[in-house]
C-alpha cells in the first residue's frame, strides 16, 4: 500500500507540473507562490515560515481544531538516495510532530511543500484511522481541496 500511495504521489506531482501552462511553471520554478490572498516564498533559513503556514491552514481549512502544540519541522527523511518520503506525521508526547523533507525545500519546491503541509495535517485529523490513506483521510484531502486549499498548488 505504501508503495502505491508514494507512487499515485509521484504520478501527481509529475502530471501537474506537465500539465501547467508555461508562464504557471516558470512561477513554480521560481518560487513564487500564491495561495489564497497570501504570496510568499519559502524562507529557507527557519522553521518559522512552516508554523505558520500550518497555523494560517489549521484556521482556515480545519477550524482550529488540529492542536495548537503540533511541531512542524524540516527533516531528512528518506534514506538519503531515494525520493519518496516528502513528508511525514507522528504522535508525540500528547500532540503531534509533522515533518517535511528538507530536499524538497533545497530543490524550491514551495507549492509541494504546501501540498505536502496539507495532506500530513489530514493526517493528524484523522491521525486515530487505522488506514494510513482511508476514507476519513481522504473525506480530509476532499473537503480542503473543495475549500480551495489545493488551487495552485497542484
Amino acid at each position: 500500500m505504501r508503495y502505491r500511495t508514494t507512487a499515485l504521489i509521484i504520478w501527481v506531482v509529475a502530471v501537474s507540473f506537465i500539465g501547467m501552462s508555461a508562464s504557471y511553471r516558470e512561477g513554480f520554478l521560481a518560487g513564487e507562490l500564491k495561495c489564497g490572498a497570501k504570496q510568499s516564498r519559502m524562507d529557507s533559513s527557519s522553521q518559522i515560515n512552516l508554523r505558520s503556514w500550518f497555523a494560517d491552514f489549521n484556521g482556515e481549512y480545519f477550524g482550529n481544531k488540529l492542536p495548537q502544540n503540533t511541531e512542524v519541522e524540516f527533516a531528512s527523511l528518506g534514506n538519503g538516495t531515494d525520493f519518496v518520503v516528502f513528508g511525514a506525521t507522528s504522535e508525540q508526547g500528547g500532540g503531534y510532530k509533522i515533518q517535511i523533507d528538507n530536499r524538497l525545500r533545497q530543490l524550491g519546491w514551495d507549492r509541494i511543500i504546501l501540498a505536502t503541509l496539507i495532506h500530513e495535517s489530514c493526517h493528524v485529523e484523522t491521525y486515530s484511522e487505522i488506514e494510513e490513506h482511508g476514507v476519513q483521510w481522504e473525506k480530509c484531502m476532499h473537503r480542503v481541496a473543495d475549500a480551495g486549499g489545493l488551487d495552485k498548488l497542484w
